[in-house]
């Protein structure tokens, strides 16, 4: 039951986190691109929903590997494939896949830093966390 509670805890932890950092990252893009920054904070949140969704996978999947922070920068960065790949493939226009993986070369610049830091923080922390359980309790299984 211990580790349901840490990959829930750890899931919904990565999913706040990428939608914040992702949020945060569109939002200074578009100021940086001298667009509206309230326009971009509103859609900043509309496309923060898929960072939510995604970050709460990919803490949950580093609770459930155990992984390391370099497993867990490794798991941001394949979450940012797998998730530009199925944005590439839902486009429904008639351009090749190549094209639309393209046109999504700015969905993968704003979701690579969040997804990474993402899964670097949310590694770190079951680290931590499991070492100072450890450290506690001497001679339980971990």
């Amino acid at each position: 039951m211990r580790r349901v509670g840490e990959t829930v805890l750890l899931g919904l932890f990565g999913a706040f986190l990428c939608a914040f950092l992702f949020w945060i990252f569109f939002v200074v893009q578009a100021a940086i691109d001298g667009s509206n920054v309230g326009e971009a904070a509103f859609y900043g949140i509309l496309f923060g929903v898929g960072a939510f969704l995604v970050g709460g996978l990919l803490g949950a999947f580093i609770a459930i590997l155990r992984a390391n922070p370099l497993g867990g920068a490794a798991l941001g960065l394949l979450a940012v494939v797998i998730f530009v790949s199925l944005w590439a493939l839902g486009q429904g226009d008639v351009s090749s896949f190549g094209d639309r993986l393209v046109r999504a070369v700015p969905f993968a610049v704003w979701f690579s830093i969040p997804s990474l830091v993402t899964g670097l923080v949310v590694a770190w922390l079951r680290m931590r966390r499991e070492r100072k359980r450890v450290s506690l309790t001497p001679g339980q299984p971990v």
